[in-house]
């Protein structure tokens, strides 16, 4: 044998190494995406808060046409009692709240499962003052979609990233380990998170900086659009407010609140406030965006005050 065609075997024999490797990986590969899709379409997983989201998914599924409904974070749920809320109106009314992190894209899912089982009249979406300068949240439409046609709204590179990584499986494995949600009685009672301890919030207020427009994060327009763009297909009459917030930051020195309101206004939306509920040192909670839980009835009366008193008396 010659050392040439010893070298040429050597080669060929590498060559089908890397074939059959490179076989396998897309086999895999393949196998991870099909079970990232099938999670994802049953939503068999478990993510940011998932005894939360499924919390308000129940309530949602379980609920009768719906009056009033909001969608927004953490802002929201500790500052609306939807039990207060129906009472005043004789109607259902649902707070369906999620948190920061899931973001515009979260809030359009949950609008999504409730058009899509019950129907629903007023629309408040209410998110934290600051959600305009977050992260992007496009990962969250992969946890919280209703269906696999919510994904055209995450970017190619994105959601093929997603699908090939390990998050989704292993999420799913999570959910499968854990069996269904436990929903605590507190949430229930609460209708949303119990609040922890008190942090050291009211001791940051000296330092708090008011919000800059340059910090405006251009991908939360392009969210906060699909959200609007949504309403109007679906004939909704959406309304935005803006969460509660520490009082120094309801200050639009910087310019913040001039362009957001500006955005909120050209996608359609109907904002009810240019400026933020604010929390005095004695009114916040766990968080410079949460109400103290013995303020929050307080807190929802005004916002009925600021939303539906207005509505009745255009007529």
């Amino acid at each position: 044998m010659s050392p040439n065609s010893s070298t040429s075997g050597s080669e060929t024999a590498a060559r089908r190494y890397l074939v059959w490797f490179g076989a396998v990986v897309l086999v895999l590969l393949v196998a991870n995406a099909a079970i990232s899709l099938a999670a994802i379409r049953t939503n068999f997983l478990s993510w940011h808060f998932a005894s939360l989201f499924s919390y308000q998914v129940d309530k949602l599924e379980g609920a009768s046409p719906i009056g009033v409904l909001f969608v927004g974070d953490s802002s929201l749920g500790n500052a609306i009692d939807a039990r207060q809320w129906q009472d005043a109106t004789g109607s259902v009314v649902i707070n369906a709240a999620l948190t920061g992190v899931y973001g515009y894209e979260g809030s359009l899912e949950m609008l999504r499962r409730a058009v899509d089982t019950r129907g629903v009249q007023t629309v408040v979406i209410m998110q934290t003052p600051d959600m305009m300068m977050r992260p992007d949240s496009y990962e969250s439409l992969l946890f919280s979609a209703s269906s696999l046609s919510s994904l055209k709204d995450v970017p190619p590179f994105t959601l093929v990233s997603w699908l090939l990584s390990k998050e989704i499986p292993l999420s799913a494995w999570r959910r499968l380990r854990r069996g269904t949600h436990p929903i605590k009685e507190k949430m229930r009672e609460w209708d949303y998170i119990p609040q922890g301890a008190p942090e050291n919030t009211r001791a940051k207020f000296p330092q708090l900086v008011p919000f800059s427009a340059a910090s405006i994060n251009p991908g939360k327009t392009d969210s906060l659009v699909r959200l609007a763009r949504y309403c109007a297909e679906h004939g909704l009459r959406c309304l935005y407010a803006h969460g509660p917030v520490a009082e120094p930051l309801c200050s639009d020195k910087g310019g913040y609140y001039s362009q957001v309101n500006a955005i909120i206004r050209s996608t359609g939306l109907d904002l009810v406030s240019d400026t933020p509920i604010c929390l005095t040192r004695n009114e916040i909670g766990d968080s410079l965006d949460h109400v103290s839980p013995e303020l929050r009835r307080t807190i929802s009366t005004r916002y009925f005050d600021l939303i539906m008193r207005p509505q009745r008396e255009g007529g």
